[in-house]
């Protein structure tokens, strides 16, 4: 499985955002579906017409050509439209929250921007006033 993983430094030393996302890239799906299927990489590699390095290239690799996914999956009766669109799916839903988690990281670090520049007013106030 691979990980993303984002690092978002603010301004302020103290705040840094680390977001790790767990993505199965394209070929994990494939070799899950296939390793949970009962047909041996032998089999399979046969019915396709394929080498067995084939499909452990196809394991390892995030793009491959949707007939061939298609093709797998009728020989091990699995419809992969269902994993590709869960993946999608849950892809969103990790970047809908760490989008959620930015912006409130940022409503915060925007507040204390606000009050450390209403203390920085309260100074140049004060060192004003020992001018005089």
């Amino acid at each position: 499985m691979s990980i993303l993983c984002i690092y978002i430094v603010s301004i302020l030393p103290t705040q840094c955002l680390h977001f790790c996302i767990n993505m199965k890239h394209a070929g994990e799906i494939v070799e899950n579906a296939v390793r949970n299927s009962g047909i041996t990489l032998s089999k399979l590699s046969k019915r396709i017409g394929r080498s067995r390095q084939y499909l452990y290239n196809i394991f390892e690799s995030n793009k491959i050509d949707w007939e061939v996914i298609e093709s797998i999956g009728s020989i091990i009766h699995h419809d992969f439209y269902i994993d590709f669109n869960k993946a999608k799916l849950n892809s969103k839903q990790n970047e809908n929250e760490n989008l959620k988690a930015l912006l409130e990281n940022s409503q915060k670090e925007n507040e204390m921007l606000r009050e450390l520049i209403a203390y920085q007013k309260k100074i140049i106030e004060m060192i004003d006033k020992k001018k005089k």
